[in-house]
């Protein structure tokens, strides 16, 4: 006989999880968690928690023919049965460490990105006195640096002016 899963505990239904993904049962899925709900009862509330897919995507051993209430009562009173499981072909499957890295990853590009427009940003909002200052500053800092470019950019500047 099979030792009951006390589903009021989280830590118990956590161990439960990490147990049937170890054995193969679960894929280590970024939909896969143990979520808490609430048994309401005549005489009180129950605090519990169960395995849940976030794509709906469990096989179950016993047919619910996806009623909430008749997958709730199963996952509650015969979790220890082993009623769920992975499909072994999921077609909703994301791996839990890839999904993570790609989250960190479009973070972190977030950032760059809104750290590189700030200069952008803070240019946009200068009157244009100023614009045009910085903008010989930058020309007369590239003559400066590549004088090779100073016959180009007095020909720029000529055709820019008509003559």
């Amino acid at each position: 006989m099979t030792e009951l899963i006390k589903v009021w505990s989280h830590n118990e239904v956590l161990a439960w999880v990490r147990s049937k993904t170890a054995s193969g049962r679960f894929k280590r899925c970024v939909h896969l968690h143990v979520i808490p709900i609430t048994e309401e009862t005549e005489y009180s509330n129950a605090d519990l928690f169960i395995p849940k897919c976030a794509r709906r995507s469990f096989d179950w051993k016993t047919e619910c023919y996806g009623r909430k209430e008749d997958e709730l009562h199963v996952l509650t009173t015969f979790l220890h049965t082993d009623p769920i499981s992975c499909p072994k072909k999921c077609l909703n499957y994301q791996n839990k460490r890839w999904a993570q890295f790609r989250l960190k990853l479009s973070r972190t590009a977030t950032a760059v990105g809104h750290a590189s427009a700030a200069p952008f940003r803070w240019f946009k909002e200068l009157p244009a006195p100023q614009v045009w200052v910085l903008f010989a500053l930058v020309v007369l800092g590239i003559c400066l640096l590549v004088p090779r470019l100073v016959p180009l950019i007095t020909q720029l500047l000529n055709a820019s002016h008509g003559h």
